[in-house]
């Protein structure tokens, strides 16, 4: 099967890791409960420096908030290590309407609100508040169908079970070459060089709009630094 972003990006690393220190360095893949379980292992780990949790921002600021009885204090247990990347937010179609823009696509969905459905790498992703927070400030009254992770949801677009797709753009790029999809706009508050003509969402019409994510390593609470 293709590799998730997320297992790409951890296989950088991992090399990276591996040819600077000089040996092995051992991946272990825990994602189940929305990488709960993951978080929840390292944290309990011994704080020797040896044992690394690999997490995006939903795994350290949303998901927590979203259990009701958390095991784990995310911002007490673990302390912060090295921001590894942002990731960038794209707004997708198909390509049918070249012409139309994001001011086109707010417009149909203010006047035909619950019409339009988009798609996200998941609910509480990165995607998904991206999705929710262009809904609130766009007043476009899209729908939101969450998928498992960012492959499916891009899937969903080509295959228009949605129309549109809120998806991190290192998964589109290798997409866009076919001309089946496009990218409306850019959720950061800059545009992006692997996109440089794609305006961003504040720039298209809603002003002050600017949403990412990012990836970073964190260790056990009381590892030396």
């Amino acid at each position: 099967s293709t590799p998730s972003l997320t297992d790409t990006m951890v296989q950088q690393l991992q090399q990276t890791l591996a040819g600077a220190l000089g040996q092995p360095v051992n991946m272990l893949r825990r994602a189940r409960g929305k990488t709960n379980a993951g978080t929840r292992y390292v944290a309990q780990s011994a704080a020797d420096g040896y044992t690394l949790l690999f997490a995006d921002n939903p795994t350290i600021t949303v998901f927590p908030v979203l259990n009701p009885n958390p095991s784990i204090d995310t911002l007490r247990d673990l302390v912060p290590v090295a921001m590894f990347a942002r990731m960038p937010i794209a707004l997708i179609a198909v390509s049918d309407r070249p012409q139309e823009r994001l001011l086109d696509v707010i417009e149909r969905a203010q006047r035909l609100p619950g019409s339009i459905n988009y798609a996200s790498a998941g609910d509480a992703s990165t995607s998904h508040l991206t999705g929710e927070l262009f809904r609130a400030m766009s007043g476009a009254q899209i729908v939101h169908v969450d998928y498992n992770g960012s492959l499916p949801a891009i899937n969903a677009v080509l295959t228009r079970q949605v129309e549109l797709g809120f998806v991190p753009l290192p998964a589109v790029l290798p997409h866009l070459g076919g001309g089946k999809i496009r990218i409306i706009a850019m959720a950061s508050s800059e545009r992006h060089p692997a996109a440089r003509d794609v305006p961003t969402i504040a720039e298209a019409g809603v002003a002050g709009f600017d949403a990412s994510g990012w990836f970073g390593m964190f260790a056990p609470a009381g590892t030396p630094g």
